[in-house]
């Protein structure tokens, strides 16, 4: 029967097989949130095609707990239902809640060049952050924080990380603090310091020849030394 339903949810496209119990992910996502397979596989349980087949899987979870605490997704799949990625080499990642097989199988269809990294809730508390309005789920406290170890870098802590922040400016110079806090800034925003005002104000008199200074003297005196006058003269002579 081949794809018998397809959707696309936040931009991600999925395709359904019902026959061989597959749901193909498209080959530009290198990091699914389980959420939106929910929605993909809700979707497939309605189509034309999808009706007249068993169900594909079962989700439970997002109970609310508190502000941003919510219980986590959990969906599973059913008989020899699989997620199988187009990719073609790389990392695939599931996150945002936990994806299981009924049968406790694996729900990843096998794929020597793929590496399937599911990240499971065994708390099965999702946190949430609000971004323009909308709730997105992160991942549990666990995942989160595994996440932000790996930003720091090996052997960096949080303590560290303050410490630079809040080094003392040297004497003349800025903090790191008052380094980032001028970073974005433009000598068009009049944000600058007086000094680089300055300094812009002269530069702004200059004209260039390419990359060259265009300069004319206006009656000023000029001074030479001694060899710029020799080899003057020299060249005046044998002109004549």
């Amino acid at each position: 029967m081949g794809i018998a339903c397809s959707t696309t949810v936040n931009g991600k496209t999925y395709e359904f097989d019902f026959d061989d119990q597959r749901i193909d992910v498209d080959a530009t996502v290198d990091s699914l949130i389980l959420g939106d397979l929910w929605h993909a596989i809700k979707f497939a349980h309605g189509c034309q095609n999808g009706v007249v087949y068993p169900e594909i899987a079962d989700g439970e979870g997002l109970a609310t707990l508190g502000t941003g605490v919510a219980t986590f997704l959990t969906v599973t799949l059913f008989d020899n239902w699989e997620v199988n990625t187009l990719k073609s080499s790389g990392k695939f990642e599931v996150g945002g809640g936990n994806l299981i097989r009924a049968d406790q199988a694996d729900p990843f269809r096998d794929n020597p060049l793929i590496t399937y990294i599911a990240f499971l809730s065994q708390a099965g508390i999702a946190t949430t952050v609000e971004i323009a309005g909308e709730n997105v789920i992160t991942g549990d406290i666990a995942e989160v924080t595994a996440l932000f170890d790996e930003i720091k870098g090996v052997g960096w802590t949080t303590e560290t990380l303050k410490a630079i922040y809040d080094i003392p400016a040297p004497a003349g110079g800025l903090t790191a603090q008052e380094v980032w806090e001028h970073v974005g800034r433009t000598l068009s925003e009049g944000t600058k310091d007086a000094d680089i005002d300055a300094i812009k104000e002269k530069t702004d008199l200059l004209a260039f020849t390419g990359t060259d200074v265009k300069a004319t003297l206006d009656g000023e005196e000029v001074v030479t030394d001694l060899a710029s006058r020799e080899a003057s003269q020299a060249f005046i002579v044998k002109s004549v």
